[in-house]
C-alpha cells in the first residue's frame, strides 16, 4: 500500500518567511547602527565593530535574496542551499568575533 503525504507547502513558506523576515530585521538592525553592543553564547556583551557591521549588512543582503526567491517559487533545493548558506555566513562572523575575542585576551 502507497501512503500519499500532503504538505501544506504555502504554509511552510509563510512560516520560512516569517523566520527569515525577523533574520532580516535583525542583521539589518545591527548593521545600522541601532545595536552598539551585542552578547556572544556564553552572555558576554562586546562592542560592534565597523568589520562586523559590514558582515551583518551582508547576511541581512542575501537573506533578502532568499526571501525573494522564496516567494517568488518553492524549489526546496535551491532554498535547502540557500539556508545553508546563511548558516555558514552566521557561524563565519561568530568564529570570526571568538578569533577577535581570544586576540584581545591575549
Amino acid at each position: 500500500m502507497c501512503r500519499v503525504a500532503r504538505v501544506d507547502s504555502q504554509g511552510i513558506r509563510a512560516k520560512l518567511l516569517r523566520q527569515l523576515d525577523a533574520l532580516f530585521n535583525l542583521a539589518f538592525s545591527i548593521a545600522k547602527g541601532q545595536f552598539k553592543r551585542l552578547r556572544d553564547d556564553e552572555g558576554k556583551e562586546y562592542s560592534i565593530t565597523p568589520g562586523q557591521r559590514q558582515k551583518w549588512a551582508r547576511l541581512a543582503a542575501y537573506t533578502a535574496q532568499v526571501m525573494q526567491n522564496l516567494s517568488k517559487g518553492f524549489d526546496e533545493r535551491e532554498f535547502q542551499a540557500d539556508l545553508k548558506r546563511l548558516e555558514r555566513m552566521v557561524d563565519e562572523i561568530r568564529r570570526k568575533k571568538a578569533a577577535e575575542d581570544n586576540r584581545a585576551a591575549v
